[in-house]
């Protein structure tokens, strides 16, 4: 399984919201989950790390949290926020 490398950085908005900046310079609202999450790909991390961080620290069902961090991760990956990695 490849691990996730976050890119670019996190930034505040002018109207003070959680923004995440790809290395282009695109902008992204993101929630303060998001951008834990986001922080969390820090290059030695797996998708399946992070469903079970988050499933242990959250008492959340493995299942509901795998598909949340899918999708988010998708979208991390499609807006240029995560790279996936071979180590």
């Amino acid at each position: 399984m490849k691990k996730l490398r976050k890119r670019g950085g996190v930034e505040k908005s002018r109207a003070g919201e959680l923004v995440l900046v790809n290395e282009k310079g695109e902008a992204f609202t993101a929630d303060k989950t998001a951008v834990a999450i986001w922080n969390m790909c820090d290059g030695q991390a797996t998708s399946e790390d992070l469903v079970k961080d988050i499933s242990e620290k959250t008492n959340q069902e493995t299942t509901l949290v795998r598909r949340a961090v899918e999708l988010l991760v998708a979208g991390f990956e499609r807006d240029g926020l995560v790279e996936p990695i071979d180590k």
